[in-house]
């Protein structure tokens, strides 16, 4: 999430701070649950209109990344009255499926996406507050016979989970977390992920977390 309630005020104070640096490189965001907290906001296309030229103007996006190497950012906020829960909805999540079929296996694939579509053993979580497709998004993905990572938000901590099949993830995951949020784990917030991809697809990532002590 940029924002708390998808106010104009609120995507400025974004657009206006990382000016900079989205000035220099070139960025993909996501909306979060809180990026289309209400329906006006989404009606509007609120965040699109804000933040245009960094959030996709449509979903999927596919865009290559470098040689070897493609994207897939997927929307799956929505607003809610009651819950947070995400949706991506069967045209995109159609969609999706055939991009993650169609990766091949000497490349990979970065699929962003505000909501996790696994989480580490003993995390807590709630129908509430879970991705509606969240199992048929995985199963393609675990299928995908290209390499994949699944890089995301929503839960307030970071982890990076390598794939596995002992009980962890089948799907190599990066939560993002929630870089200014402080607690005694974290003082001077959460941070930020850094990222170099391999030329080789299937050599390890080894994501660097940055955070203030």
């Amino acid at each position: 999430d940029v924002s708390t309630s998808s106010l104009v005020g609120e995507f400025a104070r974004f657009r206006d701070t990382f000016a900079p640096l989205l000035a220099e490189t070139p960025g993909v965001l996501v909306p979060g649950n809180h990026d289309r907290y209400t329906f006006g906001s989404r009606r509007t296309r609120r965040i699109e209109t804000e933040l245009a030229g960094v959030v996709p103007d449509a979903f999927p996006h596919v865009r290559a990344l470098r040689p070897g190497w493609r994207l897939l950012a997927l929307d799956s906020a929505r607003p809610n009255l009651w819950t947070s829960r995400g949706e991506l909805g069967a045209d995109q999540l159609a969609a999706a499926r055939r991009v993650i079929a169609e990766v091949p296996a000497d490349e990979g694939l970065v699929v962003l996406c505000h909501y996790p579509c696994t989480l580490p053993p003993k995390t807590a979580h709630a129908w509430s507050h879970d991705l509606k497709e969240e199992a048929a998004l995985r199963d393609a993905l675990v299928r995908c016979p290209g390499r994949v990572l699944y890089v995301h938000g929503h839960i307030h901590r970071p982890w990076h989970v390598p794939a596995a099949t002992d009980g962890r993830p089948a799907v190599e995951c990066l939560n993002a977390g929630a870089p200014c949020l402080t607690s005694t784990r974290y003082p001077g917030g959460q941070g930020f992920w850094e990222l170099t991809l391999p030329e080789n697809p299937r050599a390890p990532l080894n994501p660097v977390h940055h955070r203030l002590t």
